[in-house]
């Protein structure tokens, strides 16, 4: 599988670049979509891509906590949005007084008892 993943990326049916542009070099249509229907965003980065001679570009657009993924034609048409998926801060876990925290005494099997791998106790 891998040898056949190599040999079709190699020979070129996987090619395409992605090259970062400018985002004030954006083609007018783009800028006038983004303005038009998403006031208040601006375009955070730009790509364009060529993927075997067909020309498009991807625009990250952002607003506040909001950001998507706008993709257009060569000529730039609007074909589609993704929604840019945002890593939440993650929260320190709530730590417990020590005097809270109770932990069982660990338990030894009786001699005649086997421990199964799941942590319970079976009979011999």
């Amino acid at each position: 599988m891998f040898l056949m993943a190599l040999a079709l990326f190699s020979t070129g049916l996987f090619a395409q670049t992605k090259t970062q542009m400018k985002t004030g070099d954006l083609a007018k249509p783009i800028t006038q979509y983004i303005a038009q229907n998403y006031s208040g965003y601006s375009a955070m980065n730009a790509f364009k891509i060529n993927a075997k001679g067909v020309l498009s570009y991807e625009v990250k657009i952002g607003k506040e906590s909001e950001e998507a993924y706008l993709f257009f034609d060569k000529d730039g048409k609007f074909i589609r949005k993704e929604v840019a998926m945002k890593a939440e801060k993650q929260k320190p876990a709530a730590t417990q007084p020590a005097q809270q925290q109770h932990q069982q005494p660990h338990q030894q099997p009786h001699p005649q008892q086997q421990t199964h791998p799941s942590g319970s106790h079976v009979k011999k």
